[in-house]
């Protein structure tokens, strides 16, 4: 059991809340599956800063991005900020 206020060790050896580079989110792709929505959207927070819910983010991309928006569900748009942004997953 730990003490309270100690630091939690990893295994990997990774420091814990070590920033994950895109690479490792987008290695989905590199087999042949589709980035799930939530990745597509933490890639969006942490490239453009955003903040809030998921439909909130991608709404904040597109605007950012000046994306239009209309008639498109956010999956679409968020693929489409993050090709905007030169991420390919």
């Amino acid at each position: 059991m730990r003490s309270v206020g100690t630091l939690a060790t990893s295994p990997a050896g990774l420091v814990m809340g070590e920033r994950i580079p895109a690479s490792v989110a987008e290695g989905k792709a590199a087999q042949g599956e589709p980035p799930r929505f939530f990745e597509v959207v933490e890639v969006l927070k942490r490239e453009l800063c955003l903040s809030g819910t998921m439909k909130d983010v991608v709404e904040q991309a597109a605007e950012a991005l000046g994306l239009d928006t209309k008639e498109k569900n956010l999956y679409s748009i968020a693929e489409e900020c993050a090709q905007k942004l030169g991420i390919r997953f």
